[in-house]
């Protein structure tokens, strides 16, 4: 195609020329020439020459439809003369272009945007090498579809050019990852898996501590592909050298390598060897109470220790006795009846003579393991002059006085003169009267007798003698009855009871009968209307020195016997000392306390108990005092005799003392202790402790109580005791779905399935004790909201999903986590296996299932 044009213009005055080319027309680009030509043919008089011009092209006046065809190449593209102005939106397509035409010299900066370039059009192959930087790619405008396989390699992407904002999700696998890969910063996975070679391996860092954290349970298996290939494999915990330091096995038998130190409490819910710890360590208590002071410095035979202990009391204190060879533990009160010595014992008393004394030339040892004494004489050459000297027996003879015990005389050995000093320690010694005649003492009656003697008396008066006396005055009639009449009172001493008057007496008075005081009288108050007793001071002229008396008595009453002289007597109430009533307020007078029997000061000793009949009033014995220590007070019978027991009344509080000892309520006449209070505090209660609750601290602190039979609650929360315990699991599955499918129980895979079957081992756990499910939680990758609905089935049956369900359903509406709890008829016996099937009202997906379990570990 020829690029002439042959235009023909007339020209009229000052025409303006205004060239404008068809679509047809250009495509001039088309010629061989490196730039089009116009030229013109003037036919008139050349006129003078206009303005130069140039051929500009209107912006978005040339479309594909004016370029053919692979004409545009870059010999026909000046650098830097297209811009995004000249281009109409998608005009150039990759079929206009030549092969590598448009280099990046030929395009302005910023002039090509992606609304200039056609879909499909950019190949791997028309891009350099290091020229997309972040900033050419719009937000989610590359996807998958738009990059060839294998096209994108580290060096046609500028450093920091990809994103996490670039790449859609899930597209990148470990296959677009080169080896050696350090990803720096927090990484985030859902699950990880470690391929390759086997061991695999996950490091920490060089010199630097390794954390492996969970916000919830960190579960680790071991052996999960049992089901497909069954062996036996190990938790290991091993050092640099590859020894194993702690070991469980799948089946948790834990073996460690060292020592084992626990800060801790440990808990065993199983035996140990075959020995249930709980009940060994509860008679193990038992026996360490009985034997808290036992020293044991031979073998012994546990079993039968154990069997003794069983037979003693808790406290109660114990010896330790061999018999003959066999080690035998006795009470305290124990009497060994047996005296017959063995043959060791004869040996071992024998030799305990002979070990640890004094020997002279001579030594003397028992050789316990054969029973034999060895004596060995000293050389007796060194010293054949047997001859004491004077000094040597007067040594031998001041010792063996010197140091001896002596009675009422001292004896010294001065060994400077070699003299012995006898001293006696008694210079006025008084001997008692003796109750019968002995040689060098008179007896008491004896001595009576002289005493009854007038000084200067002889024994050869006469009757005669004696009338001649004229006696006119008689003493004291000491014994024997009066034979004569009545004496007149005015010959009776002051000494001698009138019946009127007022009379002392010095002596002691008998009356055979009673004394009655009758009469209206006046009287001092205080001073005793009717008996006073005075103040007196009264010798004891009796007790031996150094003696004690048995009793001092101001006034004695002594025990009566009441006889009757009929038959079959009956006294209603009979006593010693009768007060009928306290003084009763009469004419002119007003009492502040009125008192039957009134005790000013001193301690009141009652050796028999007292009985109070509080019939009358509320008050049965009353202790009044501003005295804090004021108490009713119980003897004290430790042996310091310093303890302080009894009651104390402090404001208004009623205070029990014991300030050495415990308290103690005994039951069982006596041989049981009921409660006990020691003096740190502690309290011991034999039998049970009835009541609704029990706060510790305050009222609205810290409340234990009954909820049910068998059940205690802390601030209504149930305490689990060593007969029931709470087990956790957690059980994970895939599907997504709205039919029922049964949760993958065995925890060895997360395969679910719709269908139940005794075959089913991977979908039902078995129980090892009976119990029942409390609660089950479930979580879901999806929020979509949703009602769960459980049911428990038993032994792989479903056959009959109504008849065969055990509980009632559980349901529960939640969005991506819930949880429920079971009724009560959600049970299980020993040795039952369950499976739990869960139905949701929409479809989820990546679930997780968790279910607490209650065991009576009794069964």
């Amino acid at each position: 195609m020829s690029n002439k044009v042959n235009i023909s213009l007339t020209s009229k005055g000052q025409p303006t020329i205004n060239l404008q080319i068809g679509d047809g027309a250009k495509k001039i680009i088309e010629s061989e020439a490196a730039a089009p030509i116009i030229s013109f043919v003037a036919t008139g008089s050349k006129g003078e020459q206009g303005a130069p011009g140039t051929a500009l092209l209107g912006d978005n006046s040339v479309t594909a439809t004016q370029i053919a065809d692979g004409t545009i190449t870059s010999t026909q593209i000046q650098n830097f003369t297209i811009s995004s102005n000249d281009i109409g939106a998608q005009q150039i397509t990759s079929a206009k272009l030549g092969t590598n035409a448009v280099t990046t010299d030929k395009i302005n900066a910023d002039a090509v945007t992606s609304a200039k370039i056609a879909d499909n059009s950019i190949g791997a192959n028309h891009i350099v090498d290091g020229t997309i930087v972040k900033e050419l790619i719009t937000d989610l405008a590359l996807t998958g579809d738009k990059i060839a396989n294998g096209s994108i390699s580290t060096i046609k992407l500028a450093n920091d050019s990809v994103n996490a904002s670039k790449i859609a999700s899930k597209t990148i696998t470990g296959a677009e990852l080169a080896d050696n890969l350090s990803l720096t910063g927090l990484t985030r996975v859902i699950r990880l898996t470690v391929d390759g070679q086997s061991p695999g391996y996950i490091d920490g860092p060089d010199n630097d501590l390794l954390y492996v954290r969970s916000n919830k349970d960190l579960i680790f298996v071991v052996d999960a592909d049992q089901s497909i290939q069954a062996d036996t494999s190990f938790f290991k915990f091993q050092n640099v050298s590859g020894t194993n330091l702690f070991t469980i096995s799948e089946t948790g038998e834990a073996v460690v390598t060292g020592s084992l130190s626990v800060n801790g409490n440990i808990t065993v819910t199983g035996t140990v060897d075959g020995i249930d710890i709980n009940t060994a360590l509860s008679v193990v208590q038992s026996n360490l109470t009985k034997i808290s002071y036992l020293t044991v410095t031979q073998p012994v035979d546990l079993d039968a220790m154990e069997t003794k202990l069983n037979a003693i009391s808790d406290n109660e204190v114990i010896d330790w006795t061999t018999d003959q060879g066999s080690t035998n533990i006795h009470a305290g009160n124990y009497t060994d009846t047996n005296t017959q010595l063995s043959a060791e014992e004869v040996q071992d008393i024998v030799g305990a003579m002979l070990t640890g004394n004094t020997e002279t030339r001579i030594t003397a040892t028992y050789d316990d393991s054969d029973g034999t004494i060895d004596l060995v004489v000293d050389d007796m050459t060194a010293d054949t002059n047997t001859q004491l000297t004077n000094e040597q027996v007067q040594d031998i003879v001041g010792a063996m006085v010197d140091g001896g015990t002596e009675t009422n005389i001292a004896v010294t050995y001065d060994d400077t003169s070699g003299k012995l000093n006898f001293v006696s320690t008694d210079t006025n010694t008084t001997y008692s009267e003796a109750t019968s005649s002995a040689e060098g003492l008179m007896s008491t009656a004896h001595h009576d007798k002289l005493d009854g003697i007038e000084a200067g008396a002889t024994a050869d008066q006469t009757k005669s003698d004696i009338n001649g006396l004229a006696i006119t005055t008689v003493g004291t009639i000491g014994t024997g009855v009066w034979q004569g009449t009545a004496i007149a009172s005015n010959y009776l001493d002051s000494d001698t009871a009138h019946l009127s008057g007022v009379q002392t007496f010095l002596g002691p008075r008998t009356f055979a009968a009673g004394i009655i005081y009758d009469g209206d009288r006046n009287a001092t108050p205080g001073d005793g209307a009717a008996i006073h007793v005075d103040s007196s001071d009264i010798t004891d002229n009796n007790t031996s020195a150094s003696g004690t008396a048995n009793l001092f008595a101001v006034v004695n009453i002594e025990s009566a016997r009441v006889l009757a002289s009929n038959a079959s007597v009956t006294t209603t109430n009979a006593c010693t000392l009768y007060i009928k009533s306290a003084p009763v307020a009469a004419t002119n007078q007003t009492f502040t306390n009125s008192y039957a029997l009134y005790i000013a000061a001193g301690t009141s000793y009652f050796g028999a108990p007292i009985e109070v009949n509080a019939a009358s009033s509320n008050v049965a014995i009353s202790c009044e005092s501003t005295d804090a220590d004021c108490m009713v007070r119980v003897q004290d019978n430790s042996t310091a005799a310093t303890n302080a027991i009894g009651m104390v009344a402090t404001g208004d509080d009623l205070v029990m003392r014991n300030d050495e000892g415990n308290f103690k309520v005994k039951v069982a006449n006596n041989a049981t202790d009921a409660l006990i209070v020691d003096q740190s505090g502690n309290l011991t209660v034999t039998g049970a402790i009835t009541g609704s609750t029990i706060e510790l601290g305050h009222a609205s602190d810290t409340t234990i109580a009954r909820s049910a039979a068998g059940t205690v609650t802390i601030e209504g929360k149930e305490i689990i005791t060593k007969n029931k315990v709470l087990n956790i699991h957690s059980y994970a599955y895939h599907y997504s779905g709205t039919s029922g499918h049964y949760i993958p129980m065995s925890g060895a895979t997360t395969a679910d399935s719709t269908s139940l079957s005794s075959s089913s081992y991977h979908l039902m756990q078995v129980m090892p004790f009976d119990g029942r499910v409390v609660r089950i939680a479930v979580y879901n990758q999806t929020t979509t909201s949703r009602t769960d609905t459980f049911e428990m089935y038993i032994n792989g049956d479903d056959s009959d999903l109504a008849g065969d369900q055990r509980g009632t359903d559980l349901s529960f509406t939640s969005a991506r986590s819930g949880s429920g709890d079971c009724a009560s008829d959600w049970t299980f016996s020993k040795e039952e296996s369950i499976a739990i099937r869960r139905t949701p009202s929409q479809a989820t997906n990546g679930t997780t299932v968790t279910v607490v379990f209650e065991f009576d570990m009794t069964t």
